[in-house]
């Protein structure tokens, strides 16, 4: 005989299933077997099947009851009259509900003593003896329901268990997967969703990790008015213990630029973007700013130099996020919305050096902050515009040593060289590799606009090919501006009307080679000048 308890009630014999009978007769059988072995009251079974208003007729009605039991189960379980009740001898091993205490007790000594594999095999079948609720399907009174509870809770334990026991043998999917079922089941099981948040991100699915998290938040807060306790919130820590704090250092003659870091650092906005003409210093202010912040983001700083555009870095930082690449959507704008999710609960700092775009790094409601490095000026965003270096600033690039031994020399590179950063760590590396070279030649090379430029140049860095590399990018329109502003002062000329010169002037003053006064910075001017006489794409 087999008696299933652990869902529908069901008794199998040799010949099959059992026909046990009315709900009432039912009840009996799941009292009788709740306490196998030990006598069951007439009166406690009245109270199991009637409550506290049962039928005059109920005691005679529990003996009829139980001698149709007795009828069915002859020969396969012995139920017999025992004092004011009766009681019920059965095989535990016939018996579910004995069996999958027994596999249980076996199965959680298992996980105790280390013994991982076995416990989730005893385990397993301990948990596949369930069919659903227990007594499901007849109508209790609530003792037999708080029995029914409480190997609820048994259940639970045991699942619990087997998911400790599969992540300890390296079978993470099968725990998550059961532990998504748990959530499923107990949607308020707090505890049960910090595992499963702590079972994804050990399992490299950082992203998926915090995505849970954000939905356990939701169904607590909506379910409970709550926000998640500490056991969840611990677990949520853990996953942004392992967030890359991967700031590259900014550069160590770094000058200056106290007001606009101020600014910086003080803005509320979400996106702070750092603009100017090519080598005015964007990305080394940017960095410094991050470095100021970085304590305000305790969940990580993310750098990205955005070479291969907007896509790409949105990869990079989704995957640096915990997304598996795999996993990263097609479409921009599905990787930009990942990207908000991801950091809707953050104090993260995005940092982008070099970004053409910002919309698709803007964030939503949020603690994370961006700060984003441009030679372009977006429109929407808080933007800080860089100019030249003052000259007391500039001329500290140049070395301490050498300009307070040509003081006057160094102001006049300083001045050629339109207090461009770039322009300047350029001239204080040839002075490093040739210590016989003094400002004062260099000055005087630079004296003559035409020298500017040659001497703005070691190996393959050069002035030069920053701004051609800006040049380029402008329009056809944009490029005849330039020419014109370069040469006459003026961006008008003749058969250009003025809305068109005005478009073209605008284009110039987004790509930081204009300023929004409509002046060219010297540098600017001298290349293209230079690249205008060399028809050179303008």
């Amino acid at each position: 005989m087999r008696l299933h308890v652990l869902g529908p009630l069901e008794v199998h014999g040799a010949a099959g299933r059992l026909a046990i009978g009315g709900v009432k007769r039912q009840g009996v059988l799941v009292a009788l077997l709740l306490r196998a072995g030990e006598m069951v009251s007439t009166d406690r079974l009245v109270e199991t099947l009637w409550g506290e208003s049962p039928p005059r007729s109920a005691p005679s009605n529990v003996r009829t009851y139980v001698s149709g039991l007795r009828r069915v189960l002859a020969g396969t379980a012995e139920l017999s009259s025992v004092g004011v009740g009766y009681r019920i001898e059965v095989d535990p091993g016939e018996v579910d509900l004995h069996v999958f205490h027994r596999l249980a007790d076996e199965g959680e000594a298992a996980v105790r003593a280390g013994e991982h594999g076995h416990a989730v095999a005893v385990l397993t079948r301990a948990l596949g003896l369930w069919r659903g609720r227990a007594f499901g399907g007849v109508e209790l009174a609530p003792w037999v329901d708080a029995a029914a509870t409480a190997l609820d809770d048994r259940r639970w334990a045991v699942l619990s268990a087997l998911v400790e026991a599969l992540t300890a043998t390296g079978r993470a999917d099968d725990a998550i997967g059961i532990l998504r079922e748990m959530v499923a089941e107990r949607p308020l099981a707090e505890g049960t969703w910090a595992l499963l948040v702590g079972a994804l991100h050990r399992a490299g699915r950082t992203a998926d990790a915090l995505t849970v998290f954000g939905r356990a938040r939701e169904v607590l807060r909506a379910e409970l008015g709550l926000d998640p306790g500490p056991q969840l919130r611990d677990a949520q820590r853990r996953v942004f213990a392992t967030v890359p704090r991967g700031l590259p250092p900014g550069p160590a003659d770094f000058v200056g630029r106290r007001r606009e870091l101020g600014a910086i650092v003080t803005a509320t906005s979400r996106v702070t973007v750092v603009c100017g003409p090519p080598g005015i210093g964007t990305s080394a202010l940017v960095l410094r700013a991050a470095e100021a912040l970085a304590p305000s983001f305790p969940d990580g700083q993310l750098y990205h130099a955005v070479t291969r555009g907007t896509g790409e870095a949105l990869t990079e930082l989704l995957c640096a996020l915990g997304v598996r690449r795999d996993d990263v959507p097609g479409e921009i704008a599905d990787r930009a919305t990942a990207y908000r999710s991801l950091l809707a609960d953050r104090r993260v700092l995005i940092v982008l050096d070099g970004a053409l775009e910002v919309a698709p790094f803007a964030l939503g409601a949020g603690p994370s902050r961006v700060l984003v490095s441009t030679r372009r000026t977006p429109g929407g965003f808080g933007v800080v515009r860089l100019g030249p270096l003052a000259d007391r600033e500039a001329v500290r690039l140049l070395g301490v040593a050498r300009t307070a031994a040509e003081p006057a020399a160094a102001r006049a590179v300083v001045r050629a060289s339109a207090g461009n950063p770039r322009a300047l760590r350029i001239i204080a590396e040839r002075l490093a590799l040739r210590p016989g070279l003094t400002l004062r030649r260099l000055a005087d090379r630079m004296s003559d606009d035409g020298g500017v430029l040659d001497e703005l140049a070691i190996g393959t860095t050069s002035v030069r090919a920053e701004f051609a590399a800006s040049f380029d990018a402008l329009t056809s329109a944009a490029r005849r501006a330039l020419r014109a502003l370069a040469i006459t002062g003026s961006a008008r000329e003749p058969g250009r009307t003025e809305s068109a010169v005005d478009l073209a002037v605008e284009e110039l003053v987004v790509a930081n080679l204009v300023d929004p006064a409509g002046r060219l910075d010297p540098l600017v001017r001298l290349c293209a000048r230079e690249l205008s006489a060399e028809s050179v794409s303008l």
